[in-house]
């Protein structure tokens, strides 16, 4: 039963990029599709979405018949998105098209999670541009702060760097750094 509702959610996500595609204009079809995945509506309704992204690393540990679903349907995924780049779904352009919908899934998941709307949206921005190919021929905005998909662009702390530990004297046996914190 729940192999026959994640190949129906699958077919009706799918029905949905199709859809996507369908209302697009000539030769933007692939940005029409990464625009309807990665939309607000998509993110704020996991359950009536993709099920890659809605149940991402839960189904490694289901049974093999969910598992051959989901590779159906990342490998069916993949085709389409394969279908919609220049010189259709070649050999060639499987690494692309694996990479892209990796990205989606990706940048769906992580929307999903964060409780920022501005770095949901900066992730989802950032694969868009990507997937399409935006992102070589993306132009500098006007406004500096513009576009930006750091933590300052949003609202998060800058990362502090990582401080790493200098490696034990050779002199002294593994874990007999001192407990008080001070080093020899």
């Amino acid at each position: 039963m729940l192999e026959e509702a994640l190949d129906c959610a699958a077919a009706e996500s799918r029905a949905r990029m199709i859809a996507a595609g369908d209302r697009a204009e000539p030769g933007r079809v692939l940005e029409a599709m990464v625009a309807s995945y990665l939309s607000d509506r998509h993110v704020e309704q996991p359950e009536a979405g993709c099920s890659l992204a809605a149940l991402g690393s839960e189904t490694a540990r289901q049974p093999p018949g969910l598992r051959r679903i989901t590779t159906r349907q990342v490998a069916g995924f993949t085709g389409l998105v394969a279908d919609q780049l220049p010189g259709g779904n070649t050999p060639g352009n499987r690494d692309r098209a694996l990479a892209i919908v990796a990205g989606l899934v990706g940048a769906l998941t992580l929307a999903r999670v964060v409780d920022d709307p501005a770095l949901s949206r900066a992730i989802r921005q950032a694969v868009s541009r990507s997937a399409t190919g935006e992102a070589s021929r993306a132009a500098e905005p006007a406004d500096p702060g513009a576009g930006r998909t750091d933590a300052a662009a949003a609202g998060l702390p800058a990362a502090r760097p990582v401080r790493r530990r200098p490696p034990p004297p050779a002199n002294l046996a593994r874990g007999a750094w001192p407990r008080a914190g001070v080093r020899p």
